[in-house]
């Protein structure tokens, strides 16, 4: 344990923050799709949950409100719809985090997957009340979906990479605090 946390904590800041520029970068990149595809799933979101799980510490709620506001500022999307409807998210989870982290991998990603597919309907919904222009709603779906099928190997990309996992049992960072 002679590893610096304040040190520690603001490495994986950076490293989110250097993680989804490169998935706005990948996502804002022409490439073609063809009628009928599936969209794709929604990897910085799956990344941010599965964080948030692990180690809410990484993740203050402002980086993650200015990641997705930069997210749907370069996507086009209605600014700062997604965002809220991600912070919201996160948020609920953030405080569940000592449930969560008792359950398995399923029990999280049934979790999870309910909160994306909430976080879908909830901007869709917004979007629609407020007239502004959605895609169709099938194909949200669709994408949460495929955000949902995504999860568990972004999990596993997170913990075999980048080691970031659930504190064991009695971890405490350097003020004696639980993790």
């Amino acid at each position: 344990m002679n590893r610096d946390f304040r040190g520690d904590v603001w490495s994986y800041r950076g490293l989110y923050i250097f993680l989804g520029l490169g998935i706005i970068f990948l996502k804002i990149l022409p490439i073609p799709q063809t009628a009928g595809a599936w969209p794709y799933p929604d990897i910085l979101l799956c990344l941010t949950m599965s964080w948030i799980i692990r180690r809410p510490e990484y993740l203050p709620t402002l980086l993650i409100a200015f990641m997705f506001l930069l997210t749907d500022l370069f996507l086009m999307r209605p600014p700062g719809l997604m965002a809220f409807g991600v912070l919201a998210g996160t948020e609920f989870l953030r405080n569940r985090i000592y449930i969560l982290r008792e359950l398995s991998l399923i029990g999280e990603w049934i979790v999870v997957s309910l909160v994306i597919i909430l976080i879908f309907a909830l901007t869709h919904v917004i979007a629609f009340l407020t007239v502004i222009s959605t895609t169709n709603f099938g194909l949200e779906m669709i994408g949460a979906l495929t955000s949902i099928a995504a999860y568990p190997l972004v999990v596993w990309v997170s913990n075999a990479f980048f080691k970031v996992h659930k504190p064991a049992m009695g971890e405490v960072d350097e003020r004696g605090h639980r993790r």
